[in-house]
């Protein structure tokens, strides 16, 4: 086969797979999880690798079919294109943006204390931990974040570590995480989480039905463990704001998140900046480690970090807190 007719239909192949990629992460049905659960950032990249022998020795309606595919697909799929596009207008950092509480998740790594005093070079005023450490290595951390002012609602596998006042959600469901009402510096009760969701399913063999099947079931249970959590949330109190974060061991824009309330965004996706990949810390190509807030929150920065002795990045959610003027 010539040059030629074999670049006609490798081209059209691999525009092809690019839509059939942007449709099954679009759409994100439960038989297609085996397959959304790929990051589209990877997606992409496999793609634009298979195009490069065709856009060199392609002609000029190649090029052009192979560009439209791939830009049509990473404006709509690729949540990095956006990110990377607002750190580089605006950087990480707002020293203008006035006064905010600033909330840090980490997964520990199986109870790694070392890991959980990595929050602290971040400054921040709550911390969502997962793979929690022991109760009295997160009371040692809270302590030396916040001295007196320490808080802990401490738990088996997720805690929380605030400045401040912190009064534990008893009828929260545990086996997937921790809440608690938090006061804010203005005053206001804040509802805060830290989840850890059921492990994901790691699976390549796709010709394989109980493949499938798996990626489905550990989809419906991601959901089903996201609409207790709401539930128990939305019963502790009707008029705090809710931060919910952690690790939800699903892709940015899994299926499962269909039960999120309308009233809550994903934080990176309103205002993410950076590579806000998080798994794992030293090939970060997925965002399991996410933080939601309630839309009368202002986030005014969201972004990863790299940690030392997690196998996850943590993550850095700014919100803004309105200053009263005291004009009549």
């Amino acid at each position: 086969m010539s040059f030629r007719r074999w670049s006609w239909f490798g081209t059209l192949l691999i525009v092809g797979c690019v839509l059939a990629g942007l449709i099954v992460h679009l759409l994100q049905a439960d038989v297609w999880a085996a397959l959304s659960f790929v990051p589209p950032v990877l997606w992409w990249l496999v793609a634009a690798v298979a195009a490069g022998p065709m856009w060199l020795r392609g002609q000029s309606w190649q090029r052009r079919t192979l560009a439209a595919g791939l830009l049509i697909y990473a404006l709509f799929a690729v949540e990095e294109v956006s990110s990377l596009g607002r750190w580089a207008w605006h950087g990480f950092r707002l020293e203008d943006s006035g006064p905010r509480v600033r909330i840090v998740s980490l997964n520990c790594n199986v109870g790694s204390s070392v890991a959980a005093r990595e929050v602290q070079a971040l400054n921040p005023d709550v911390v969502l931990l997962q793979e929690s450490p022991g109760e009295a290595a997160v009371w040692e951390v809270a302590t030396e974040l916040f001295g007196e002012e320490a808080a802990v609602v401490y738990g088996r596998d997720c805690s929380i570590v605030a400045r401040g006042r912190l009064e534990a959600v008893d009828d929260f469901p545990n086996a997937t995480g921790t809440a608690a009402i938090w006061t804010m510096p203005d005053g206001r009760p804040l509802r805060v989480v830290s989840l850890r969701l059921a492990p994901p399913v790691i699976r390549i063999d796709y010709w394989s039905p109980d493949c499938w099947r798996e990626y489905a079931a550990v989809r419906r249970k991601h959901r089903e463990q996201l609409r207790a959590i709401v539930k128990a949330t939305s019963a502790s109190g009707s008029e705090a704001a809710t931060v919910i974060g952690g690790d939800f061991n699903l892709p940015a824009r899994d299926g499962a998140l269909d039960v999120m309330p309308d009233d809550m965004i994903d934080a990176f996706r309103t205002a993410g900046r950076g590579w806000g990949n998080t798994a794992l810390n030293q090939f970060p190509v997925a965002r399991p480690d996410q933080v939601w807030c309630s839309r009368q929150l202002a986030v005014t920065t969201c972004f990863a970090r790299k940690t030392e002795h997690s196998d996850h990045r943590l993550v850095v959610c700014d919100l803004a807190i309105a200053v009263e003027s005291d004009e009549r």
